[in-house]
This record gives structure tokens, sequence and C-alpha cells, in this order.
């Protein structure tokens, strides 16, 4: 999406610091997945606890238990951040997007001075052949995983009246919400994940990646086959937030992603609030909840429905209840 001088300012603006750290050194060589695919895990580990509580039919007070359980597990600034980097992986595995990077950069001559245009003016990625199709592809992926997060919400709270009508449902919890957030901490702290392998990848004759994102399904772009809803119009907030995506995508193509871009671009305080808020509500909703039912209510409010807000919010997606 091409922009106009004065929003291009204000970007160029905002990444100024973030430029700043390229000279940070850049990863081990020992380690054999990308630092994007390493941070975009902790998104895609959300969505597979996301379809769990999907998938699973509410019928006994171990769902509830678990399904809290494992949503409380995700730490607000590593989902944030994984959200950042899966879209970046998306952005990168759009062809008319990879097309034109590696157009740019299929020489090392052509190559080195990409990256110094990169690392002068950030917001150049914003020039680049194929953008549209980038930004188009990772709204529609927000917005389609927002859509199904929010109907497995909207289910749950329903489910919730439903269950008053059960009595194990009705049953008083042997813990009360405090304990009971005690037990998530201690499952959280004590939750392994799998051993991560790096992402199917198609490399071009000059070294550069492009991932191949529909070869691993908890990694695909299809994880949501619900239609998502009309994307809102891009806002300066949402323009900073692609820019700094599309960057990501760019240095990640050109295997020249280390830590430092990614606490430089990968950061985004209103997406990141917007988890902190869902974790902080949810587990103050569980605190007060004393029974199954209100248990499945909070799952849906919380767990739920507000993540599906964090989730969806570049594109304006997501539930819209507050």
């Amino acid at each position: 999406m091409r922009l106009g001088g004065a929003l291009v300012a204000v970007i160029s603006l905002s990444l100024g610091t973030a430029a700043a750290e390229d000279t940070v050194p850049a990863a081990s060589e020992q380690e054999l997945v990308p630092v994007l695919e390493q941070h975009a895990a902790a998104f895609v580990r959300l969505r597979n606890d996301l379809e769990y509580a999907d998938v699973t039919p509410l019928d006994g007070t171990e769902i509830t238990r678990n399904v809290h359980n494992r949503l409380h597990a995700h730490v607000p600034e590593d989902i944030s951040m994984g959200q950042m980097a899966y879209a970046a992986l998306i952005a990168a595995d759009t062809p008319a997007f990879a097309d034109a990077i590696e157009r740019r950069a299929n020489k090392p001559k052509k190559r080195e001075q990409f990256l110094e245009d990169l690392r002068s003016n950030p917001a150049m990625v914003r020039e680049l052949d194929g953008v549209d199709e980038a930004i188009a592809a990772i709204r529609a992926s927000a917005s389609s995983d927002a859509t199904r997060i929010s109907k497995t919400g909207e289910r749950y709270i329903a489910d919730a009246y439903r269950l008053q009508e059960s009595g194990w449902a009705r049953r008083k919890l042997p813990a009360n919400g405090s304990a009971r957030l005690g037990q998530a901490k201690a499952f959280q702290a004590d939750r392994e994940w799998p051993a991560q392998s790096p992402l199917p990848a198609i490399i071009s004759e000059a070294g550069n990646r492009r991932p191949n994102l529909a070869a691993t399904p908890a990694w695909s772009q299809s994880w949501s086959s619900k239609a998502g809803t009309a994307p809102v119009a891009l806002d300066t907030s949402r323009q900073i937030y692609l820019t700094k995506v599309l960057v990501l995508a760019a240095r990640y193509s050109l295997n020249d992603l280390n830590e430092g871009h990614m606490d430089a671009f990968a950061t985004d305080k209103r997406n990141g609030r917007c988890y902190k808020m869902a974790k902080l509500n949810f587990a103050q909703c569980i605190s007060a909840s004393r029974t199954s039912y209100e248990e499945a209510f909070c799952i849906g409010t919380h767990g739920l429905n507000d993540v599906s807000r964090c989730v969806g919010w570049v594109a304006g997606a997501g539930s819209p209840q507050g």
C-alpha cells in the first residue's frame, strides 16, 4: 500500500529508534530455527490451545480447569511479539512480496544496498511491489482467526448459561478462585513446549528464504476456516504496526534478522496492552468464580472474546462486546 508523504514521515520518525538497533550482534550460528520463527511459535502455541478450547466438548469440571490452565500459560508480551512475528511470516510467504524482495536482493551488492536502504529508512519497505498483497494477507488471517476465537467465546458464554441446569457445573469447586489461579501459575511454570524445527522453506539461488506456512497445519494461514469481517480502514497506529511487520519479513527473507531487530520492530504497545488486560480480566473473573459454569463464562468472556479483539486488532476484528 503506497503511503502519502506525511504518513511516510510519521512512520519514519516512529521507526527511527528501531533503525538504530541494526548494530546488535546476530544470533548464534548454532541456532537452527530462525529467530522470527522462534518468536512466532508463541502465537502458534496460543492458537493450538484456543483450538483445544474450540473442539473439546464442555462436559466436565476437568475441561474448564484444563482450558483455564492452558490459556493462562501464555505470557502477554510473548504472544504480542509472536503475533507480529507470525504476521511477518505471512508477508514473507506472500508470492508478490517475496518476489519483490528477491529482485532487490538477488546479487550480493544489491542485497547490501537493500539492507543499507532498510537501515536508513525502514519505511521504504512500503514501496516494494507486492506490499498490498502482503498486508491484505496479514489482515485477512488476523480477521479469520479472531472470528473463530470469538465464535468459540460466544459458545462458551451460551454454555455457561446452559450449564446452570447441570449438577456438576453448579457444584462448588473444591478450591476457591485464588487457589485455582495459583494452580494455573504452577501449570504455567511446569509446562514444557514441544521442541521446534525450522519451517519448510523455499530457498532461492541467492539464499533468500520464503517460508511455506501451508506445509505445516498448525502454522497455516487457514487455521481458521471462518470468514472474517471486512477490515477497518488503516489508521496511523495500524500503518506503523504493519510497516514494522514488513521490515521483519524483509530481514527474515534475507537471513539478516536478529534479536535486536525483534526488540526494535516486533513490539507494539497498544497490542501488548490488549493482551495484558485480557489476562488480567481473565484472572480477576476466575478469582471470583466458584462453579464450573462461572468458569465457563470467564473463559468465554475474557479468555476468548477479549483475546479475539487482540488477535483481530490489525484488521478491526474480534468480538464486538467489551
